[in-house]
């Protein structure tokens, strides 16, 4: 196998092409390899090719070799191949091409084929833009492409729009809200733009018919023009089914939002009835009603039906009928009389046209429905209910104008009328005579003779009657208008002198209220009073409520100053209670501190003590001396009992104890009434220790724990002490003693060697000196190896401050918060979620970040342990380090003897 130059892979050595190997191989002599050897048989060169020379695979002559590449069929054109298998193409040639300008620039390759690697080059740059040029050329076919299927889509849409037969003409009223939606989701909503369009369209074609002659293209154009305008028609008809449709929905939602609010007017009237409510609950109520008759007339406004003239003449707490326009005065008339039955039942303030509390389940529901009322009538009612709508405004006025008339004709009227309760006045109005009784046999004219409205012909009436009664109305119907008149004088007369200028009345309110109080006898005669009378009265009653305000007033005043007084005194007991308490808990919490308290408060406190006494003459200065020295191990215990023994005289504090330089002495500071005994005292104590060989001093002896490791696990506590004994050998501390000043308090097998464990020990002051100094146990008897024996350090941290050296008695801090420092919180209520160590903060060392307070490697705490080793380390005497050296040096020696002679 050979590589190739151009595709940087072994080719196949019976046709030499690098398409495949020899077990694929199905030619028998490749072209390119046929050109390779007779470029090499011109140029006279008959050097064989050797395994190190790389053979080009491409000639001058076969320029498509190039882009005969794999997934290629031999049919095919590359014009016919897909965008992705060209890109594969273009990308398989560029590589080639890197790779042959890369074989050019290293220099290894004869002049030959530097010759063939050039054309090579040079077919593979053409090839090149060959592939880019058809690549283009398809992307812009398929953007072509794309663009026509729109066009396509938005031509169909066109149709849609134009075609009127896909739409219905007609609907039913429940499916006309879901053609709305479907237009709306569709985007076929006709608007006027499109109306426009058209418009343009048939301007345009008709300019083009101007100065032609008829021909075939203008009879054409002429058909183009009809169709245009007919598509025009039914699109301006369907715009109108849309608006339609889209005004009915509106007007729907807008009564179903009126006909609530005038359920929750009527709920609110009735609630101001009970005679319980405070005044304050009433007014709220009062603006509540006005807040929604407000909303209610902006919603009536915004009805399609809406028309304010009328509305200004008639307003009603009760909605719009549905579907109906808008009535006239005389059919308002109507229905308000109509309600006045009911309304006389319940009665408000607020709401004229409420409805009664007696009227059976679902009346209210029923009452401010918009469907119409359905009442069947027959033919002669029609014709006779437009002299009912005449006379309407005529009984309102009638019982207070003419009192004669309405006696009497509420004296003839009939029991049957009372059935309807429409038809009532009329019967009033007319009737002077009772009608006939029907007969049992036809039940037909008894329902007409209910229904109908008309007066039974009376019999011994003549043509005069019929004459007087029509003057009659007429002068009824003047004395109406006249009336109608002197409301509007009243109300203008009202407008400048009101009874109450607080008072807020509409026109239409007064004209309501008028009409109802002229109803009721009892009421308007209230109203033919004179003014001045009116004016006496209404002064009473205010001056009565000024006078009740006052009084009011007074006890409210009083009523706050003695609850100012009695809120005073509260909070004084109160204070005096908190004082009584804080008091306490200090006593008890100076009661639990003084046996807690620290020497250093103790020392402050006596300090103080004998700065007071150093002002009198009291004090003392002694220095006693001693022959011997004192060694440094009793020097604590010495200036302990020397207080003590100050102390048993009367009257005597120390200050100051410390034992001289020289160590033959003691420098004691004190107050004392009796100055020569305490001396005397201290002088013979002093030399009773000193020249006492033993003393007490196991209580003041420090004590450490130590660790001992390297022992078996089979080892004894007895022979634990003999160890010990053997490495000391001091003749002061026998085996007995090391038993009283060594404690042995735990054994723990090791995790790795189960044969071996560990021990703790408590090792006290003079025996702990020397160990520490050895370091290591050596076992003579038992060869049991090298034994370690270290002092454990522990390094205190108080868990309140989490500062080093003192504990959570001693501590003098508040509490802090373990992860951010601060004392306004704990860890629980923390919101840091990062670490942070702010006793390195304080210390400013700048490594506070990426460990806590309570890490191990916080360089704080490694700090604070190198200290306690000092500690431990320094507490072993000079003398003692010496003694220990040379017992150590003669061990070693002696171990050198044994072991190697």
């Amino acid at each position: 196998m050979r590589k190739c130059i151009l595709h940087s892979r072994y080719y196949c050595p019976t046709c030499k092409c690098s398409a495949h190997d020899a077990t694929d191989c199905r030619s028998k002599e490749c072209i390119e390899w046929k050109y390779y050897l007779n470029n090499r048989n011109n140029q006279m060169t008959s050097k064989p090719v050797r395994e190190g020379i790389n053979a080009p695979t491409i000639s001058p002559r076969n320029t498509e070799n190039l882009l005969n590449i794999e997934g290629v069929t031999e049919g095919e054109s590359s014009t016919d191949l897909p965008i992705e298998t060209l890109k594969e193409q273009l990308e398989k040639v560029t590589h080639h091409l890197n790779e042959n300008i890369e074989n050019l620039k290293k220099d290894e390759l004869s002049s030959s084929d530097a010759r063939l690697t050039q054309t090579a080059i040079e077919i593979g740059k053409q090839s090149q833009k060959d592939l880019l040029e058809k690549i283009q050329q398809k992307e812009n076919s398929t953007l072509d492409n794309n663009s026509e299927k729109k066009m396509s889509d938005k031509e169909k849409e066109k149709e849609m729009m134009l075609n009127p037969s896909n739409l219905e003409p007609e609907q039913n009223s429940s499916t006309k809200t879901m053609d709305i939606l479907t237009i709306q989701g569709n985007e076929l909503q006709i608007t006027e733009q499109t109306i426009i369009e058209y418009k343009k369209l048939i301007t345009t074609k008709g300019e083009l018919l101007k100065n032609q002659l008829p021909t075939e293209t203008s009879l054409e154009i002429q058909e183009e023009i009809k169709k245009l305008y007919g598509d025009l028609e039914q699109k301006e008809k369907l715009k109108e089914q849309q608006e339609k449709i889209i005004t009915q929905t509106r007007d729907t939602i807008l009564k179903e939002e009126i006909q609530e609010i005038g359920i929750k007017l009527a709920l609110l009237s009735d609630s101001t009835k009970n005679k319980n409510m405070s005044e304050g609950n009433r007014q709220e109520i009062f603006e509540e009603i006005q807040r929604l008759e407000t909303t209610k007339e902006l919603l009536t406004q915004k009805l399609s039906t809406f028309n304010p003239i009328i509305a200004n003449q008639f307003r009603t707490s009760t909605p719009i009928i549905q579907d109906s326009p808008m009535d006239t005065e005389e059919d308002r008339n109507r229905k308000r009389n109509a309600s006045n039955t009911e309304m006389n039942r319940s009665f408000s303030d607020t709401d004229l046209s409420q409805t009664a509390k007696k009227l059976k389940d679902g009346s209210i529901t029923s009452f401010l429905t918009f469907e119409p009322q359905t009442t069947k009538k027959n033919k002669n009612e029609e014709g006779f209910t437009q002299v009912i709508n005449k006379r309407k405004k005529s009984y309102l006025t009638k019982n207070t104008i003419n009192n004669k008339q309405s006696k009497i004709v509420s004296s003839n009227s009939n029991t049957k009328s009372s059935r309807n309760p429409e038809l009532k006045p009329q019967q009033k109005e007319t009737q002077t005579v009772p009608p006939k009784k029907p007969t049992n046999d036809s039940k037909e004219t008894t329902a007409q003779s209910n229904q109908q409205t008309l007066p039974s012909k009376p019999s011994n009436v003549s043509n005069r009657s019929g004459q007087q009664q029509m003057k009659e109305t007429k002068k009824k119907e003047e004395e109406n208008l006249n009336s109608s008149d002197s409301i509007k004088k009243i109300w203008e007369m009202f407008k400048k002198d009101p009874i109450d200028k607080k008072l807020n009345i509409s026109s239409e309110d007064f004209e309501t209220i008028i009409n109802y109080y002229l109803k009721h006898q009892n009421i308007t005669s209230d109203l033919t009073k004179d003014k001045s009378e009116q004016n006496t009265v209404i002064e009473e009653i205010r001056k009565i409520n000024t006078s009740n305000q006052e009084k009011m007033e007074k006890s409210l005043k009083q009523m706050e100053s003695m609850i100012t007084k009695n809120t005073q005194k509260l909070e004084q007991k109160i204070a005096d209670i908190n004082k009584t308490v804080h008091y306490i808990e200090k006593t008890q919490k100076t009661e639990e501190n003084k046996e807690k308290a620290s020497w250093s408060s103790k020392l402050k406190k006596i300090e103080h003590a004998t700065q007071i006494a150093a002002k009198d003459e009291g004090g003392f200065n002694y220095n006693l001396t001693t022959p011997r020295e004192i060694p440094k191990l009793l020097a604590t215990d010495i200036c302990r009992k020397l207080q003590e023994t100050a102390n048993k005289t009367g009257n005597t504090r120390v200050r100051f104890i410390n034992i001289l330089q020289d160590h033959k002495g003691v420098n004691i500071q004190g107050t004392s009434f009796n100055k020569e005994e305490v001396k005397k005292n201290l002088q013979s104590e002093l030399q009773k220790l000193t020249e006492s060989e033993e003393i007490n001093t196991t209580e003041k002896f420090q004590s450490e724990v130590m660790r001992i490791s390297g022992l078996r696990s089979n080892v004894s506590d007895e022979q634990i002490y003999s160890l010990l004994d053997d490495n000391l050998k001091d003749p002061n501390f026998p085996k007995e003693k090391i038993k009283q000043k060594v404690h042995i308090f735990r054994k723990v097998t090791c995790y790795t060697n189960k044969n071996k464990m560990l021990v703790y020990l408590r090792v006290e002051t003079p025996i702990l000196e020397k160990l520490t100094i050895l370091g290591t146990l050596y076992s003579y008897s038992e060869n049991w190896g090298v034994i370690h024996i270290s002092p454990i350090i522990y390094v205190t941290q108080c868990p309140k401050c989490f500062q080093y050296g003192h504990g959570p008695m001693k501590c003098e801090h508040d509490k802090v918060c373990k992860r951010c420092g601060s004392k306004d919180h704990l860890i629980k209520e923390c919101k840091q979620k990062e670490k942070f160590c702010f006793n390195c903060k304080h210390a400013k060392n700048g490594k506070e970040k990426d460990h806590s307070c309570t890490d191990r490697e916080c360089p704080i705490r490694l700090e604070a342990y190198t200290k306690e080793e000092k500690r431990c380390s320094n507490q072993a005497s000079a003398q003692v380090f010496k003694e220990m050296m040379n017992l150590q040096l003669s061990w070693d020696a002696q171990f050198e003897e044994n072991n190697y002679g």
